[in-house]
């Protein structure tokens, strides 16, 4: 699992990667995660600057069967896979940019 118990980010990168690599990611509930981690049935989400909230998504972690794991983690792995493949980037960024260059 990924344990992520920011209070800012940007779309966090971290998350993106360990997404792909179909961790278990618990993260705050902030802007950044929550493209990734949009409710729990994706990840383990807990309330930021908050120690006990982080302490209890650790233990529901711990108590989380293997079944409840592996649908999380596919969840989170189909956002990256739909929205943030590679491919899919660089087709974004050359249309912007087309965009751009067109006016």
């Amino acid at each position: 699992a990924l344990i992520l118990p920011s209070y800012r980010e940007g779309l966090a990168n971290v998350v993106l990667e360990a997404a792909a690599m179909q961790c278990l990611l618990v993260v705050s509930c902030i802007d950044g995660n929550l493209n990734i981690v949009p409710d729990d049935a994706h990840g383990v989400l807990f309330e930021p600057r908050t120690v006990n909230a982080l302490h209890n998504a650790m233990a529901r972690v711990a108590e989380m069967n293997s079944s409840d794991m592996e649908s999380r983690t596919q969840k989170a792995y189909k956002i990256i896979a739909d929205n943030y493949s590679q491919n899919k980037v660089h087709a974004q960024l050359a249309a912007a940019y087309q965009r751009l260059l067109c006016g």
